[in-house]
């Protein structure tokens, strides 16, 4: 199950995009700006208030569905500063220790 979030936008509007930033920055100049760009979500996406409602749904997701069928989950994060905020989260949560592996 996905986490329920309030960054929305539509397939077609980001292909659109996509394509277009493919198109425009082909040079060592253009690919420095899409990278900009990606940090600036990463921003958005590490916010600590959004990582706490998502830690929320997680646990209690986790706690609904998974654990009482003895399974295990596993989150995939933005990056290694994501995941461990998110797993700190978890544990103030869920008051259980959690296994963060980074790839």
């Amino acid at each position: 199950m996905l986490t329920k979030t309030e960054l929305h936008v539509d397939k077609k509007t980001l292909e659109e995009k996509f394509f277009r930033v493919v198109e425009e920055e082909a040079s060592i100049e253009g690919i420095n700006r899409v990278i900009e760009r990606a940090d600036k979500l990463k921003a958005v996406l590490k916010a600590r208030d959004r990582i706490n409602k998502i830690a929320k749904h997680i646990a209690e997701h986790y706690k609904k569905f998974v654990e009482p069928l003895g399974f295990k989950a596993f989150i995939v994060a933005v990056d290694r500063e994501h995941a461990h905020f998110t797993r700190r989260h978890l544990i103030s949560i869920y008051r259980k220790n959690t296994h963060c592996i980074y790839t």
